[in-house]
């Protein structure tokens, strides 16, 4: 990858990736699905964007998201976005990924929260495909 405008995208069960692809659509940016390994050259830069979407779990970001986040060496002067799909409360995942790049000292300069249906199968009934 090169030191492009990208979304980073991490989905369970396929909310954040629908987030993902439409942000990309609308935002006209390439996606790279967060793995275990970062890129190996810092990404973004002045004039650049770099985005995550990512669910939250239980108010919290993703083990691998963070990981990834901890990881992925970002340029200063770029543009963070990120985007959490939540059934519930999401800030706490904001928060934590705050923390995450001001420990590198970087900033998220915008995030938002976007409400999905719960999906966590445990907790929820899932949709009555006679009633959708």
């Amino acid at each position: 990858m090169n030191n492009s405008s990208c979304i980073f995208w991490f989905s369970g069960t396929g909310n954040s990736l629908y987030a993902a692809k439409t942000l990309s659509d609308a935002l006209k940016m390439p996606l790279a699905r967060i793995t275990g390994e970062a890129p190996p050259r810092a990404v973004g830069g002045r004039g650049k964007k770099v985005g995550f979407v990512f669910p939250s779990y239980y108010g919290n970001l993703p083990r691998a998201v963070r990981a990834f986040a901890q990881k992925l060496q970002i340029r200063p002067d770029t543009y963070i976005f990120a985007i959490v799909t939540m059934g519930g409360a999401g800030q706490g995942s904001l928060g934590a990924l705050k923390k995450v790049l001001k420990a590198k000292g970087l900033r998220l300069n915008f995030g938002r929260g976007v409400h999905m249906p719960p999906n966590y199968v445990l907790a929820y009934n899932p949709a009555d495909a006679q009633k959708s």
